[in-house]
């Protein structure tokens, strides 16, 4: 497996990997993927740009929103957007001014959401719809940081990667996303909740499963993995009781 990590300017920007042929094919085509001829399945962080800004700011997301709120999901535009969104954070955030920016998100929505309109006033909404649901990182947008928040989440990845390898489980990177054997879900979500742990980056993304075109959930490996998520979404749950209680005390 040869992938290639790409930098900006210098080591502290960017730093994603990048090249794999798993990258390059169609989304939908993922789920068939197999590893020695054994069906694969991939684990999502869901909201990882959006959360690793919030950790910019030194917030923990899940406890300003709540631990069921979807960052993508505006409610105004539904399911429709959320797709482009994960796309156009990072152009928001990488580009200097909002004209830039718009014309970055016009280019991707006619080469990959052209269901979406195109025009000024529906890109500039859909800006403003983003900035009244995160007014807390608001500023980060048009500050150029677009490399710096790559970094973060290549660094990430990098943990992740090796953490695997050490284990002689292989694992194909997707950027913010990982495709694993069905075997070893478990192994790498424990992988991935340890990585920001390990790294001290701040506000934790969920991390979710998409099924592989030829899993079936009924094998026991499983079983671990669903315990993981639960143990992990019980702690969460007491984590926000006990916050909401200091709270009301002060």
């Amino acid at each position: 497996m040869l992938i290639d990590r790409i930098f900006n300017e210098d080591f502290t920007s960017g730093g994603r990997f990048y090249r794999g042929w798993w990258q390059n094919i169609p989304r939908e085509l993922r789920q068939y993927i197999t590893i020695d001829g054994e069906p694969c399945s991939e684990l999502d962080y869901s909201g990882q740009h959006l959360l690793l800004l919030y950790g910019l700011e030194g917030d923990e997301y899940r406890w300003l929103k709540g631990l069921n709120d979807d960052p993508y999901y505006l409610e105004d535009y539904g399911e429709d957007v959320r797709s482009l969104l994960k796309v156009a954070v990072l152009i928001l955030v990488n580009e200097t001014n909002e004209d830039r920016a718009i014309r970055a998100i016009r280019q991707k929505i006619n080469y990959d959401f052209s269901y979406l309109d195109s025009t000024d006033d529906y890109i500039k909404s859909l800006i403003e719809a983003l900035k009244d649901k995160h007014p807390e990182i608001k500023d980060q947008l048009f500050s150029g940081k677009g490399g710096e928040l790559q970094y973060q989440d290549s660094q990430i990845a990098e943990y992740v990667l090796k953490d695997m390898q050490a284990r002689g489980q292989p694992v194909l990177p997707v950027h913010d996303s990982f495709i694993v054997q069905d075997k070893y879900m478990a192994h790498l979500y424990s992988s991935m909740k340890e990585a920001y742990r390990m790294l001290g980056v701040d506000s934790i993304p969920e991390v979710k499963i998409k099924k592989g075109a030829n899993t079936t959930f009924d094998k026991p490996y499983f079983m671990q993995l669903w315990e993981l998520m639960d143990g992990e979404s019980k702690i969460n749950q007491k984590e926000l009781e006990s916050i909401k209680k200091l709270e009301d005390l002060l």
